[in-house]
Order: structure tokens, then C-alpha cells, then sequence
């Protein structure tokens, strides 16, 4: 270990390093290895990939076989934000994925969080839960998986784990995210119950390997769909066209059990189509999708941001364009992660296969991202994660 430097401003500057550079220093010496993998370096490095914006994109990629459109193998692509790169994304050298992948098995992703993804391997197109009236064809139950896409470490979850994702329809509602007031990571699960017409919330707690029943949706809310999303680990928001054509937004708290209708953007549109499109930022996303007149012949999206949860004055537009029929492409889009100088924003895009793109806030201009023409992207959307150190095992 260097004997000139004091600890704290080691620390300080091996925070500010890329992943890549601290696997490296790693193999220095037995000290260097240690200081590395120390719970407060990895805890601050952490905090500093959010705070710089250090995020990855995890995309469902499948790569064609030969000269058969119908033979391919599907993985996990990564690719990290880099503003001095071309098309704003490079790819990450994999060296493995977490499961073998083939035909008919490839790794899937349902979440990240600080810094590591949970995978499953699942060959049927949406997992589903074991013994429910919706169980499907795929009958596999082999664990969940926690996995650093960037230092490679793997851990695989107890047995229990597969149950919770294997659900035809769980897909459209899981969520991974970390639970501070216990400290553990969790899983939140949106099943059907198809006999009773209502859904189920199951909580799975990764670190003590317990899978509850939370809710049972129907007994308190109405009109909940298949898509959801959860904002700050502990509400559930959607929306829900209920009254001509205008959507209106509603939420449920998990902690307090309480059901109620949340403000959209006071703004006054002609025919206007409103969706939740996730959370960015830190913040609730919705998208408006509206017709410019009468005339039925020009669209235009919006996507705004409420920067105060609850608060309606705190809705913010993140951004805007116009759409025509020749742009089929350009449907559901939703915001995926800012550049590093948080000038432009990547956005995913619906269609047989979805696409990405930059929005240029300055310029108000799309770009199509380009990818090699022997990947073509799944029907999965794609996933952001933060670079990190972080060992779900040791962390």
C-alpha cells in the first residue's frame, strides 16, 4: 500500500475510478485487495457512479445462426453510457452470462439495483408462477440469479427464488429494488388469479429467502393492469382509461394499504392519450400521446416528469415531438437514462422490436441508435443499471 498517501484521500481518489481500473489494481497486492473489496469503497464508489450518472444498458439481444432468420442465441447485452462514443453507448466485453444460452434457454432480465441485475434463465417467452391456474409450458425451476455485469460475480439465490418469476403474465408487474428500513433486497411480484378476477402482490425478501402473499389487489383497487410501476419502493402507479378518452392516474401505497387517485399535468390537449412510462430520474414518468387538431392526421408525444411525488405544481415536460404515420417506429416511448453531460436523453421506442434513441434537449432532434446488423433486439425492454463494485454475497 502506498505509505505517502493518507487513507482518506486513497479512498477518495480510487472512488473516482471506472470499475475496470479497481479489478485491475485488485491483482497489485493482498492489501490493495482488500481496501478494494471494503464495504466503504464500495459503498462511496457507488454513490459516485449515481452522482456522475455512470449507467449501463442492458439489452435482450438476439444473434442470428447461420443463414436461418428462425435460429439465434439471446443474451444480455451490455452497453455503458459514453458521450464521446458515436451513436452515445459502447459495448462491454462479456466473458460470460449468468445462465448457458442457446435456442431455446437465455438469461432474463427483471431489475437492477445498485449496481447488480436479477436474471433468471427461462425459455418460454413470459416466466410464470409454479401451481398457479396460469401455469404454462415452461416447468424449469432453477434459481434466481444476482449478477455484477461488471466485476462478473455471480450468486445464485436459494431454490425457493424460481417460484416467484415464473408466472405467464408476473413479467408485466416484478420489481427488484433495495428496502432501507430493512435493509434487504426484495422482489415484488404482480400475479394473476384468474379464478377470484384479482391479482396478488408476492414480496420475496432475497437476503432471508421468505415469500409472502402482501396483497390481494382486487379487495381495495379497481381498474389495475397488467402494467405497472413501482416509484421509490413502496408505490405502485398506473393509469387507467376510465372515462372517455382522457387516462387517469392512480396509485397504492404497499406500506398503508391505501388506494388513491393521483394529479396529471394540468394541460388541455385535443383527444389526449395518457400512459405511465416508468420512472426516471428518481421521478414517476408519464407520456401523453395527442392529436395537434381535428384533422386526425398529426401526433405528438410528450413526456413529463413529477419531481415531487404527489405534487402536482411538480410536473415537469422532459421532452416533446411530433409524429406522422411514415414514423412507425416511434410509439410508447419512454425515457431510459441521460448522457453524462445530461444534455440528451436515451429513450426506447415500441414496435416489433424495439428501438433506441437519443433526444437531443437542445435541438429537440431524434437519433436512431445504431447496433451491429447481426444482433435484433427482443421483445424485452431494456434495463439501466448503475456501474458498481458492489457483491450482493459480501455487500
Amino acid at each position: 500500500m502506498s505509505s505517502s498517501l493518507p487513507l482518506d484521500i486513497l479512498m477518495e481518489i480510487l472512488r473516482r475510478l471506472p470499475v475496470s481500473s479497481l479489478l485491475r489494481f485488485r491483482c497489485a497486492s493482498q492489501a490493495w485487495r482488500s481496501l478494494i473489496a471494503s464495504s466503504y469503497l464500495v459503498k462511496i464508489h457507488l454513490a459516485r457512479s449515481i452522482e456522475e450518472n455512470n449507467l449501463m444498458i442492458i439489452l435482450m439481444e438476439k444473434e442470428l445462426v447461420g443463414d436461418r432468420l428462425d435460429s439465434f442465441i439471446e443474451s444480455a447485452h451490455i452497453y455503458a453510457v459514453d458521450d464521446d462514443k458515436d451513436n452515445g453507448l459502447v459495448q462491454i466485453k462479456q466473458r460470460f452470462q449468468p445462465f448457458e444460452s442457446c435456442r431455446n434457454r437465455a438469461t432474463r432480465v427483471h431489475g437492477s439495483c445498485n449496481g447488480v441485475v436479477l436474471c433468471s434463465d427461462c425459455f418460454c417467452e413470459q416466466p410464470y408462477m409454479i401451481g398457479s391456474p396460469l401455469s404454462g409450458y415452461c416447468k424449469c425451476e432453477t434459481p434466481l440469479k444476482i449478477w455484477n455485469p461488471l466485476t462478473e460475480k455471480c450468486y445464485t439465490l436459494p431454490p425457493r427464488s424460481a417460484t416467484i418469476v415464473r408466472s405467464r403474465t408476473t413479467i408485466h408487474g416484478s420489481y427488484f429494488y433495495y428496502d432501507a428500513s430493512s435493509n434487504s433486497h426484495k422482489l415484488l411480484a404482480k400475479v394473476p388469479d384468474p379464478v377470484h378476477d384479482t391479482w396478488h402482490l408476492k414480496l420475496y425478501n432475497l437476503e432471508t429467502d421468505r415469500l409472502t402473499t402482501v396483497y390481494s389487489l382486487a379487495q381495495h383497487v379497481p381498474s389495475v393492469p397488467k402494467e405497472c410501476v413501482l416509484v421509490s419502493g413502496s408505490v405502485l402507479c398506473w393509469t387507467a382509461r376510465v372515462s372517455g378518452c382522457e387516462g387517469d392516474l392512480f396509485a397504492f401505497d404497499l406500506r398503508t394499504e391505501e388506494y388513491y387517485g393521483l394529479p396529471l399535468p394540468d394541460v388541455s390537449y385535443y383527444m389526449a392519450f395518457w400512459e405511465v412510462v416508468g420512472v426516471f430520474d428518481g421521478c414517476l414518468t408519464v407520456s401523453c400521446f395527442f392529436l395537434e387538431d381535428e384533422h386526425m392526421d398529426k401526433f405528438a408525444y410528450e413526456i413529463w416528469m413529477m419531481e415531487e411525488f404527489g405534487v402536482r405544481e411538480s410536473w415537469t415536460k422532459l421532452l416533446s415531438f411530433k409524429k406522422d404515420y411514415s414514423m412507425h417506429d416511434l410509439h410508447d416511448p419512454h425515457p431510459l437514462a441521460y448522457s453524462k453531460k445530461r444534455d440528451k436523453v436515451l429513450l426506447e421506442c415500441g414496435g416489433s422490436y424495439s428501438k433506441l434513441f437519443w433526444y437531443d434537449l437542445n435541438q429537440k432532434k431524434l437519433v436512431e441508435v445504431e447496433f451491429p446488423s447481426v444482433h435484433r433486439r427482443s421483445y424485452y425492454p431494456a434495463k439501466v443499471c448503475v456501474a458498481s463494485m458492489v457483491d450482493f454475497q459480501s455487500n
